[in-house]
């Protein structure tokens, strides 16, 4: 930590130079400052400003003889539009940083009102989470006879006004919030005593949760993926965790090897979201994986248009590249997404022999997926 309390002292320094006077610039936690400007006469005045400070920024840091090199992201919130109290203009300037960082990091946004709905949408979460009314469904997966053998838990969110939402529509604004932790750890349990209920029931069928990246940043998380399942009981390979592959990738590198140290628990691991690119086979090979899913958008684009034949042809390439990958390796290949008779059996043709999607099954209440195990049962 020493290093990077110099580092950012150091960022904080060549700053405050370049401020006016009467502003003060102060460390609001990790690596996070926080500027402010009174009598800032407009929002241009502010981006000058902004861009003064990412030019500053630019140089590199020399921190005890090591050079570092810094990106800023910067968010602007002006009263009164962006609120009139100290509360309001740090929460609306932190909406801003945030898309600040979407944007691709250094560089700088202003807090408007399409914000504004995001920041409605965040405060809705964090009570949402607080009363524990996110809850999740499950999409059963099959194999190629049309065999149940895992249940993919989905959040999913019944907002008072929109209706059931799906994660894709809240996961980001939730981490904006500043609540997965909580609410990862929340589904974590819930999807983890589900597997329990079913087991007890007599269908030992692996459930698949997926770890954020937040959640494996976590130093805390190969403790609490063992406590919970510790807390149920529940036989360590019938959770699956689903790793996206950047964060996967990162654990790669890390000395600590979080994803090491959860297969020595007994878990399955996923690695979600491959063929972004950043995954090679000597990676692949070193994260021990037992499976892997191809994503939906290749899976999608198989006959997706009659006009669109590059597309397709691409697609195709892709889904039967990653499909003999994952062969070659010895592990489970997963198609989800799968909308199409040809979406299913183009993949199937190609060695995938786990399949998700419309096709089959929309995601399930609890009560409804149960039934569907039911039913799954061969000698039912």
């Amino acid at each position: 930590h020493s290093f990077g309390d110099q580092l950012v002292r150091a960022v904080t320094d060549r700053l405050a130079a370049l401020l006016p006077a009467e502003a003060t610039i102060a460390r609001w936690g990790g690596d996070e400052l926080i500027v402010l400007m009174p009598d800032t006469p407009s929002v241009a005045a502010a981006e000058r400003t902004a861009e003064l400070l990412l030019s500053a920024s630019a140089d590199a840091y020399d921190v005890g003889g090591i050079e570092a090199q810094v990106t800023l992201s910067i968010g602007i919130a002006l009263s009164p539009a962006a609120g009139t109290t100290g509360e309001e203009l740090t929460r609306n300037a932190d909406v801003a940083v945030y898309r600040a960082k979407q944007a691709g990091r250094n560089t700088w946004r202003v807090f408007n009102d399409q914000m504004r709905a995001e920041v409605l949408l965040q405060a809705e979460l964090r009570e949402a989470v607080a009363q524990q009314k996110i809850s999740l469904h499950y999409q059963p997966r099959f194999d190629t006879s049309g065999r149940v053998r895992a249940m993919e838990a989905l959040a999913r969110w019944q907002h008072p006004e929109r209706g059931l939402l799906p994660a894709s529509e809240f996961i980001a604004a939730a981490e904006q919030a500043r609540v997965m932790p909580k609410l990862g750890e929340d589904l974590l349990d819930s999807a983890v005593a589900q597997a329990r209920e079913w087991l007890n029931l007599g269908h030992e069928i692996p459930v698949a949760f997926n770890l954020s990246g937040l959640q494996l940043a976590s130093d805390g998380v190969v403790a609490h993926v063992d406590a919970v399942l510790r807390k149920h009981a529940l036989p360590p390979h019938l959770l699956e965790l689903q790793i996206p592959e950047t964060s996967a990738v990162s654990d790669a590198v890390d000395p600590t090897g979080k994803l090491r140290q959860l297969r020595q628990l007994g878990v399955r691991l996923l690695l979600d979201g491959m063929g972004g690119g950043f995954t090679n086979l000597a990676m692949l090979k070193r994260f021990e994986l037992d499976g892997m899913k191809i994503p939906r958008e290749f899976v999608r684009a198989l006959r997706h248009s009659e006009t669109d034949q590059r597309q397709e042809l691409a697609a195709e390439d892709v889904v039967a590249a990653l499909a003999g990958l994952g062969n070659d390796l010895g592990i489970q290949v997963i198609a989800e997404g799968v909308e199409s008779e040809w979406q299913f059996g183009f993949p199937r043709a190609n060695g995938v022999t786990r399949v998700q999607g419309l096709l089959f099954s929309d995601a399930l209440p609890p009560a409804q997926a149960t039934d569907l195990l039911a039913r799954n049962d061969p000698d039912s």
